[in-house]
């Protein structure tokens, strides 16, 4: 932990008090001073009318004390444009960027790499990523694509995470995905690992089956089906319980030796989050500390390790007809079946939290959940339940809402942390 954060006035979107390693942080937070840098700068041949999609950026992930980077999306009259900045302590700015400018690949009309040095940071234009490779090839597949995937002729973007991974649906001539194509960055993630998990998993639940891998690159099955956001709210319950049952007989898979112990929620990570927290928001200080000494008197029960999503929550399922498959299965591993079901829980409560939908409809779903998972396996002890869905809402819903400086989230980070702490309670 970067403990050099000062005492000054705290930023008034996000509340986090002054970083002095990073002081162009709030800056680039700043969607119209965003706007206005990338109108003046990015266009190669003069100022742009630059537009974002949003009022700031649609991914952050902040590191106190060391670094922050962001992506936007643009509307510019070159078309739509995804940019990603970091920053650099100064010396090393002219470095990434003199190293970033020499691999760059021409984007037209715009600078594939634009340098502020005035404030520390490179920006990218993608298919540029400081760290990804072949993200052009994902992106304007053309007749030789990276990987000989049928059909595939075009791509939209579903996910990107600068410096991590991009997604891309795979589509042919008619608009109908093909597959859904995962690029790491390099030696970043165990593709022949994944491949394995996917192929051994799919073969006993609904979820997508892995159609071809290389180098960094992971091309799984598309999959017909509508998130819970996309369904009607009457049928919102029903999709809980049927969730519940999958997940249940994800757990009743069983492990292999190469199946990595999740760690997220444990004792010393869930403190962690708490401090970190404590640490960025002054507000909320009293919070954290109390749940620090609550956490230490009482210790998450490890329970016996079962196969685990890893990342459980509404948005990983999908619903067709009645029957709901799981995906985004690149955190499974494992640990106590609490883990899951807490996750779960914690993300319900959070939507309540933030206004995505009332405290009856949100008890409701975390029912009609927890019944379908006890119709296959029996539920955890109720006290370890509450345990491990405010560990969950710590080091998942709080520590996220700084890290990826979430302001809905942070707009409601005192009522997160309290939640946890009336959890911890009995």
């Amino acid at each position: 932990m970067n403990a050099a954060l000062t005492d000054g006035p705290p930023d008034a979107r996000t509340g986090f008090r002054p970083d002095p390693a990073l002081p162009q942080r709030d800056l680039l937070l700043d969607g119209a001073w965003v706007r206005d840098l990338l109108s003046r700068r990015l266009g190669l041949d003069g100022p742009l009318d630059v537009r974002l999609v949003g009022d700031g950026p649609v991914r952050a992930k902040y590191r106190l004390g060391e670094s922050l980077r962001v992506t936007y999306r643009l509307d510019t009259p070159r078309g739509t444009a995804t940019v990603s900045a970091r920053t650099f302590p100064a010396p090393r700015s002219d470095e990434a960027y003199a190293k970033a400018a020499r691999r760059a690949v021409a984007v037209p009309g715009l600078d594939p790499v634009l340098h502020d040095r005035d404030h520390g940071t490179v920006w990218w234009t993608l298919p540029n990523d400081r760290r990804l490779r072949g993200a052009a090839q994902l992106l304007h597949p053309g007749p030789t694509p990276l990987l000989p995937l049928r059909g595939w002729c075009r791509s939209t973007i579903a996910e990107f995470a600068a410096e991590r991974s991009l997604t891309v649906r795979a589509e042919n001539g008619d608009g109908d995905a093909v597959g859904y194509v995962k690029l790491f960055a390099p030696g970043s993630v165990d593709v022949a690992g994944l491949v394995e998990r996917y192929r051994r998993l799919s073969a006993a639940l609904a979820c997508p089956r892995p159609l071809l891998a290389g180098a960094d690159v992971l091309v799984l099955q598309p999959l017909p089906g509508r998130t819970l956001a996309q369904l009607p709210q009457a049928e919102h319950a029903s999709a809980l319980g049927e969730l519940g049952v999958l997940i249940a007989r994800l757990h009743d898979q069983p492990l292999t030796a190469a199946t990595a112990p999740f760690e997220r929620l444990e004792a010393r990570r869930v403190r962690h989050s708490a401090e970190l927290v404590g640490l960025v928001r002054p507000d909320c200080a009293a919070l954290a500390e109390e749940l620090v000494v609550r956490l230490a008197r009482r210790p998450l029960d490890r329970g016996v390790p079962v196969t685990l999503h890893g990342d459980c929550h509404p948005k990983n399922a999908l619903v067709h007809g009645g029957a709901v498959s799981l995906i985004d299965l690149d955190q499974s591993g494992a640990g106590p079946a609490a883990a899951d079901l807490g996750s779960l829980l914690a993300r319900l409560e959070h939507g309540t939290i933030v206004g995505e939908y009332d405290a009856e409809h949100a008890t409701s779903l975390g029912v009609a959940f927890l019944e379908g998972y006890r119709s296959v396996r029996p539920l955890p002890d109720t006290g370890v339940l509450r345990s491990s869905t405010a560990a969950a809402l710590v080091a998942e819903r709080a520590i996220r809402a700084v890290n990826r400086v979430d302001l809905t989230a942070l707009a409601h980070l005192d009522a997160l942390l309290t939640s946890a702490l009336d959890l911890l309670e009995t």
